[in-house]
């Protein structure tokens, strides 16, 4: 059985990927289109040019707003027990792009594979996460209240409004969320309404409708945070 197994895809409507998981590790790069990315525990934005680390096993889906091309890498599992064991968005450098296009592109002999395969290993473990992601709440009130405001980020409820709405105070609210996310329920909302703009935008969307419709009030704090995100920052908490 190979190592490893090259798969390029291409879909070129939108499409809401179902909850899924695979026996091998799974890397793969997007050249097209922007992803965005679940698990149970959290939800990532995948823009174009940036990596995708699945380990074996991990239950995940992906959704698209648009047209989505690039390719997979499949790793047989006794490969990736160094790897993370979370889903992970991630920078791209130099030598993991080197040997994603020779690995994807003519076939390559068993012993140049034998070579490159330890080093992708290698550059998986060492590549830098990318910081938009959203954590999920693990109760089940918060759960669903997350999920909301995944749903409609535009919704601009108070802590307090949210609270009432879930049957809890706001300061057990608060206290609560950022202990089981690591985020404050602004900083959630603030990342959820990144995250859709950007799939709003890879659907046809221009950038002033895809910012207020994510619930942006104007286009000035949008694009300060995109502009956090190219340079790799991570968002406030």
């Amino acid at each position: 059985m190979p190592q490893i197994e090259i798969r390029k895809f291409s879909h070129n409507a939108a499409r809401n990927g179902r909850l899924h998981a695979h026996a091998e590790g799974q890397l793969f790069v997007q050249h097209v289109g922007t992803s965005i990315l679940r698990t149970p525990g959290a939800t990532w934005l995948m823009p174009p040019g940036r990596f995708c680390w699945v380990p074996p096993r991990l239950p995940h889906s992906a959704e698209s707003r648009g047209p989505v091309a690039g390719v997979s890498f499949f790793l047989a599992a006794e490969l990736t027990d160094s790897l993370p064991s979370e889903l992970r968005v991630v920078w791209s450098t130099p030598l993991l792009r080197a040997i994603v296009e020779t690995l994807a592109g003519e076939a390559l002999s068993e012993v140049r594979l034998a070579r490159l395969v330890p080093v992708l290993c290698d550059e998986i473990a060492d590549t830098r996460p990318h910081a938009l992601y959203l954590p999920m709440p693990t109760s089940g009130r918060l759960q669903a209240m997350a999920e909301a405001i995944l749903d409609d980020p535009s919704d601009g409820r108070s802590v307090a409004e949210w609270g009432r709405a879930v049957g809890m105070s706001e300061r057990s609210l608060a206290r609560h969320f950022r202990a089981e996310t690591g985020l404050s329920v602004v900083a959630f909302r603030r990342r959820a309404r990144l995250i859709r703009a950007a799939a709003l935008i890879e659907g046809g969307a221009t950038v002033t409708e895809a910012a207020l419709a994510a619930g942006y009030s104007s286009l000035s704090g949008f694009n300060a945070l995109r502009r956090e995100m190219a340079e790799g920052a991570s968002p406030e908490t």
